[in-house]
């Protein structure tokens, strides 16, 4: 039995207009709606799916509610962007078992997958990065000894821990455009 848990997904990137019917029918099937606790959208057209657009984060991109969608993902239509190559975001709150995630989808670059927060900002585990500051003291300290080849090496590690564990780099999520077939 799923675990049901509140989630959004925001959506962009140009759709050819003969798809819009099949991105509609998707959008249908998994019952969403335009704000948290609202009734079903419902979109058969462009233009609906246009007019529901929002403002994001500088781009006019579609976003997507529902209070309840198994472990937080929505199926049916991630699989049809992911098909079609339309780049989104999905969030979930946790439950149980069930961390807060962001999925984040671009088609130049693989699915990644992030924990967060509830207000959706992607965290880090701590532990990891811990011994950053030591060893930056250790990389000055070997600078003033005018050890820099030593001390190039302790730097070189410090830039391999923050590219491990920290995110890299997200593209913004591009506005939503409708293009003739």
């Amino acid at each position: 039995m799923a675990d049901y848990v509140a989630a959004h997904i925001t959506i962009g990137g140009t759709v050819s207009g003969r798809i819009v019917p099949d991105l509609c029918q998707s959008i249908n099937a998994q019952g969403v709606s335009l704000k948290w606790g609202e009734w079903n959208f419902c979109p058969e057209t462009a233009e609906e799916l246009l007019k529901a657009c929002q403002e994001i984060a500088g781009a006019k991109v579609l976003r997507l509610y529902s209070d309840e969608v198994g472990y937080g993902n929505f199926d049916v239509l991630q699989e049809f962007l992911i098909d079609h190559e339309l780049p989104f975001d999905r969030w979930h709150e946790s439950k149980y078992e069930i961390p807060c995630e962001q999925m984040v989808y671009r088609p130049e670059a693989e699915l990644r997958f992030f924990l967060t927060n509830l207000q959706g900002e992607i965290v880090v585990t701590a532990e990891p990065l811990m011994g950053l500051a030591g060893l930056l003291e250790e990389a000055q300290g070997l600078l003033r000894t005018s050890s820099k080849r030593a001390a190039l090496q302790v730097l070189r590690h410090c830039r391999r821990l923050v590219a491990e564990h920290l995110r890299p780099s997200l593209p913004p999520l591009p506005a939503l455009q409708i293009v003739a077939s």
